[in-house]
C-alpha cells in the first residue's frame, strides 16, 4: 500500500521523468502508488495533457507513457501562469500579453528542466504547495539576476556556475547561467512587489544582511 503522505501525479511524474516513456506495469513498479491510484491518476493527468500516450509498436495491446515536453511535469502552465497573475493582482499588477509569453516560454525552456531534475533527485515534491515552489525558484531566479555582476555572467561563466552548484539543493545542478539571464527583465519590477517575493526567506536574509541585523559568521 503506498503511503498517505504520497501525491500520485508526483509519483507517476518522477516515475517518467527517470524512465522516459514507459508502459503501465513500468510505471507502476517505479511509483509507490497502488495499480487502481495509477489508473485513476494516469487518466487525469492525460485529462490535462501533462502526459502524453501512444500504443505499444512492440505490443498493441499495452500503451506508452510520457512526460508532455510543453507542460511542467506536475503542473500545466497555465495553472502557473494564473497562479503568478493572482499574485500580481493582489499588489494592482498584471502580465500584459508580451510578458505573458516570455513567463510561458521561460517556464517552459528552462523551469521545466528544474522540476525535472528535481523529480529525477527525490526531492519530496509531493509535501510542498508546488505553485509556492515555483514562486520560490522565480524569486530565487530574480535574485540571482540582481545580485550576481554582469561581469561575472559575461566573463566567468565557469565561477558562477561552480556558484550555483553549491547552492542548488541536494546538488542537483539544473540551475543555468543562460536559465538567469534569459529570466524576462520585464516582469521582475512586477514581482519584486508581491508578498511571494518579500515573504521568501532569501529576500528577508538579504534585507537583514543589508540592514547589519543579521548576525557575521564569517
Amino acid at each position: 500500500m503506498p503511503r498517505r503522505d504520497v501525491n500520485p501525479t508526483a509519483e507517476i511524474a518522477k516515475a517518467l521523468a527517470k524512465l522516459g516513456k514507459a508502459s503501465f506495469g513500468d510505471i507502476l513498479k517505479e511509483a509507490d502508488i497502488s495499480r487502481q491510484a495509477l489508473d485513476i491518476h494516469l487518466k487525469r493527468m492525460l485529462d490535462k495533457k501533462l502526459i502524453l500516450s501512444e500504443q505499444d509498436p512492440k505490443d498493441k495491446r499495452k500503451y506508452l507513457y510520457w512526460l508532455n515536453p510543453n507542460e511542467l511535469a506536475v503542473i500545466t502552465v497555465d495553472e502557473v501562469i494564473e497562479a503568478i497573475k493572482d499574485e500580481l493582482k493582489a499588489v494592482g499588477e498584471e502580465l500584459n500579453p508580451k510578458e505573458e509569453q516570455n513567463i510561458r516560454d521561460w517556464l517552459i525552456t528552462h523551469f521545466r528542466n528544474i522540476l525535472i531534475e528535481e523529480l529525477k533527485a527525490d526531492l519530496p515534491l509531493h509535501r510542498w504547495d508546488i505553485k509556492e515552489h515555483i514562486f520560490s525558484w522565480i524569486t530565487s531566479i530574480i535574485l540571482g539576476k540582481k545580485l550576481i555582476p554582469k561581469i561575472l555572467l559575461e566573463k566567468k561563466v565557469k565561477d558562477f556556475e561552480t556558484l550555483v552548484k553549491k547552492m542548488t539543493p541536494l546538488k542537483v545542478a539544473h540551475v543555468t547561467v543562460k536559465a538567469i539571464s534569459d529570466f524576462p527583465e520585464n516582469f521582475i519590477e512586477k514581482w519584486i512587489k508581491t508578498n511571494a517575493f518579500k515573504q521568501n526567506p532569501g529576500v528577508i536574509t538579504l534585507q537583514l544582511i543589508e540592514t547589519g541585523r543579521y548576525p557575521n559568521t564569517s
